[in-house]
């Protein structure tokens, strides 16, 4: 057991339970009286403020359990600008700022805030592809607030669009206008919108942020740790009508290594592979994205046996357009092959380069399903199958890769630079 006074402060890091055992406390906007738990997963820091002489419990993986805090833990603007988005009528609020500057937490708080005034459901939507709070990693998510969270990891997506990378420097087009698409397919069913984004936010980024802006016209656009020049940003935020807001970051923020970013990915992954089964789905039934396969007329077993001898290769998969070949072939190669045969323009694609890649699921009417993992693909007679590993158990209807792998424990064991050519 732990007493703290009232007015004092602690950050807790996770994994983490803290169970309140009397009096009351307020956490990421959420307050708690006399009884409650707070459950905090590994990778978050959570800050707590006593609001009267409290007792708690803390169980906690860290050394010491917790971190005082001698001033506030929250700086004064992060509290006007709260203020400042109640007033927006509706609220429209875009989150911008560098990397490990507590974007996700100051829309989290402000999204609490807004429920704690009356105003739900609120709709976040998550941006941030590689460190993803609300949808699965590497896609772009939405999710509907109407009872205030210390953690929207608990929550389900209402929507989401699956882009493959992990960064944005390689989908920037694509996340602009899949932002703009969940932007406007969650303030149809909200009283508040907060967009949260990635936190590339060098010189380099801001013309993609300037298009976030222009494309998503919020009515506020709060920049964290803005230290450089937001000229660009600030132009296209007046163009557009949206009220500009700079604010820093908490002095407690504590900044995450690559390793630490991974396993945070991870530990989201698996809350996307629970309860996996193995699914065989002949090709011709779904199409596809990212991916040499679906491209034309699967070869027949017989063909594809002449072409691994005049290529040289084991050729497992095959189909063909009338002026390319396109070949998955078990090869030492680390990267596609371009060749001929007979005439024909042939590209081979190591299998290994697509061996337990990550792909997005999307059901029959184009919506967002959830992950697999392409477990393999192969002949069965005159028909290509591939083979999932995945949760989602209805009809498929489109199966997108992105530029991961994962192992069997859903761990990354290699990231692209750009998916699958398919040209």
């Amino acid at each position: 057991m732990a007493r703290f006074e009232a007015g004092c402060s602690i950050i807790i890091d996770g994994p983490a339970c803290v169970k309140l055992i009397s009096g009351a406390l307020r956490a990421l906007g959420v307050e708690y009286r006399d009884r409650g738990k707070i459950i905090i997963r590994e990778g978050r820091s959570v800050p707590l403020e006593f609001l009267e002489d409290s007792e708690v419990e803390i169980l906690s993986a860290s050394n010491p359990s917790f971190e005082r805090v001698e001033e506030g833990v929250y700086p004064p603007e992060w509290l006007e600008a709260l203020k400042m988005a109640t007033k927006l009528d509706p609220a429209d609020i875009l989150v911008l700022g560098g990397v490990d500057v507590g974007k996700s937490t100051f829309a989290l708080m402000l999204a609490n805030h807004m429920l704690s005034v009356g105003v739900k459901p609120v709709a976040v939507v998550d941006g941030d592809l590689g460190q993803t709070d609300v949808g699965p990693p590497g896609a772009l998510s939405y999710t509907l607030l109407y009872k205030p969270t210390v953690d929207l990891f608990d929550l389900r997506f209402e929507e989401a669009v699956f882009v493959g990378s992990l960064t944005p420097y390689q989908a920037v087009d694509e996340i602009v206008e899949s932002l703009a698409y969940l932007k406007a397919k969650a303030s149809s069913k909200s009283r508040a919108t907060i967009v949260n984004t990635d936190g590339w936010f060098t010189v380099e980024a801001l013309p993609y942020k300037a298009r976030i802006v222009e494309r998503l016209k919020p009515r506020a656009t709060v920049v964290i740790d803005g230290d450089i020049d937001l000229g660009l940003i600030e132009d296209k935020a007046e163009e557009v009508g949206s009220s500009m807001v700079r604010i820093p970051p908490p002095k407690y923020i504590r900044g995450k290594t690559r390793s630490d970013r991974k396993s945070r990915r991870e530990l989201c992954y698996k809350k996307y592979f629970v309860d996996t089964a193995i699914r065989k789905i002949p090709v011709t039934w779904v199409k596809f994205s990212n991916l040499p396969i679906g491209l034309g007329a699967v070869l027949q077993a017989d063909r594809l046996k002449e072409v691994s001898t005049a290529l040289g290769f084991e050729c497992i998969y095959g189909e063909h357009t009338g002026s390319t070949l396109y070949i998955v072939a078990r090869m030492d190669s680390e990267d596609y092959v371009e060749t001929e045969y007979r005439g024909i323009k042939c590209i081979v694609t190591p299998y290994k380069l697509i061996e337990r890649l990550l792909v997005g699921v999307y059901d029959q009417m184009d919506a967002f399903r959830g992950l697999a993992i392409l477990k393999s693909i192969f002949m069965d007679g005159d028909r290509g199958i591939v083979e999932l590993i995945t949760s989602y158990r209805g009809p498929i209807g489109c199966l997108k890769a992105g530029c991961v792998k994962l192992d069997e424990s859903f761990r990354e064991i290699a990231k692209f630079k750009y998916s699958v050519p398919t040209r």
